[in-house]
Parts: C-alpha cells; structure tokens; sequence
C-alpha cells in the first residue's frame, strides 16, 4: 500500500493506519453499547430498532464478505 515510501515513513503510516483502526473499532463498540443497553433491553423503541437492524446488517456483510473470500481461499488451495 505504502511502496514507494521510505521505511521510516511506511512505518508511521502503518502506525497511525492502526490507530485509525482501533477509533473506528471504539465508536462501533460504543455504538453497539447505545443500542444494546442491558437494563432497557426489553423497552425498545422504534429508532432503537431500527439501528439494531442497521447494525445487523452490517455486521452481517462484513462476516458474509469475509467467510465468502475465507471459502474461495480454501477451494483455490484445495482444486
């Protein structure tokens, strides 16, 4: 991704790529805590719903996508 960069440089992008990562992976996470809350589970409403379906189908493609390329992996190495 970084090729034509200097070592130096690729690493600190690589760096601050992963911090990236883990804020984007903490709103998610606080996210997911706002929608699912243990004490008002039951008492959902329409907006709540309505994110817990959004979120789902998120969650969904990403695994869907990764379990997709994870199975034509193993059939290249296998055929």
């Amino acid at each position: 991704m970084f090729g034509g960069l200097s070592v130096f440089v690729q690493n600190g992008a690589y760096v601050c790529l992963f911090f990236l990562m883990l804020n984007v992976f903490k709103i998610l996470f606080d996210y997911a805590r706002w929608i699912f809350p243990i004490v008002e589970y039951k008492s959902s409403t329409d907006t709540v719903r309505k994110h817990r379906y959004i979120l789902g189908c998120l969650v969904i493609a990403v695994f869907g996508n990764f379990l997709y390329d994870l199975l034509k992996i193993a059939s290249a190495l296998i055929f």
